[in-house]
């Protein structure tokens, strides 16, 4: 039976070794013998660890990460620090205090280590509490002061970000028209992409103006003799076009002979008078 349970422990202390490491140690049969071995070798003293991990724990800073990341890497030095201190535990009057002693400075600790100036108002609170809460409470009220940092970096993010159609705010619809000029009519507010003297007056233009009787006096809204409009004299692009189809058989058509006839009278009534009663209301555009 000891046969079977020291090679069984020699087994575990075998697989238990490092790989790298395992070539270096020689076959041992008796697992005392090894184990004597193995910690002459490698057993270290754990004065030097212990102050390197204290160092570690006054340098941990948050250093831009989350509050979670931040408090995860002070607990795990924490710990480790903690499983090289003696075992043993105090049991007199004075245990309480101690562990309050120990938990504060932890508190310090970890409020110290916060970025500054996102939670300086919530450390300066804390560190005048007295006395001072529980590490865990601290660890929750400053998990509650990040978030509401957060929610407000969003909202002003969004507003910076999204144009100001996405954010339901509708864009200016008109542009700025003092810089155009066009070169057929000479005047500034158009150009000659958008000149209704070369591709005809709109709709709208009339109905702005009054109805079809407009006092506006240019070249082209002259009508030809033959009763055949000339280009931009249409109240819209659609019926200058529908004006300009009319072929010479249609002649015989009461309308134009209508036409015709109102031109000559007008004519006769007066040269300077501008057609723009009888003619538009006799005439059907629309055909």
């Amino acid at each position: 039976m000891w046969r079977a349970a020291n090679s069984m422990i020699v087994g575990w202390i075998q697989t238990s070794i490092d790989p790298k490491l395992r070539s270096t140690v020689s076959f041992i049969a008796e697992a005392s013998t090894l184990w004597e071995s193995l910690r002459s070798r490698f057993s270290v003293g754990n004065g030097v660890r212990k102050q390197v991990l204290k160092d570690e724990i006054a340098e941990c800073k948050q250093n831009g990460q989350s509050v979670l990341e931040y408090y995860g890497r002070l607990s795990k030095l924490w710990e480790e620090l903690q499983h090289y201190k003696t075992g043993r535990q105090c049991t007199c009057s004075a245990a309480p205090d101690i562990a309050k002693e120990r938990e504060d400075d932890r508190v310090h600790q970890f409020l110290f280590g916060l970025d500054l100036p996102r939670f300086s108002n919530r450390r300066s609170t804390i560190t005048g509490e007295d006395p001072k809460p529980p590490l865990t409470q601290v660890f929750s009220r400053v998990i509650r002061k990040e978030q509401n940092l957060n929610v407000a970096r969003s909202k002003e993010t969004t507003k910076t970000e999204v144009p100001p159609q996405a954010a339901g705010v509708s864009a200016p619809r008109f542009r700025d028209r003092s810089t155009l000029s066009c070169t057929h009519w000479r005047c500034q507010g158009h150009d000659v992409s958008e000149c209704f003297q070369l591709h005809g007056y709109p709709e709208w233009f009339f109905e702005q103006k009054g109805g079809p009787r407009s006092d506006i006096s240019q070249p082209n809204r002259s009508v030809q003799r033959g009763g055949r409009p000339t280009r931009g004299s249409g109240r819209s692009r659609g019926r200058v076009n529908t004006a300009r189809m009319v072929s010479p058989s249609d002649t015989g058509n009461n309308q134009i002979t209508q036409l015709i006839n109102l031109l000559e009278a007008q004519r006769s009534n007066t040269s300077s008078e501008k057609l723009s009663g009888p003619f538009f209301k006799y005439f059907d555009w629309s055909r």
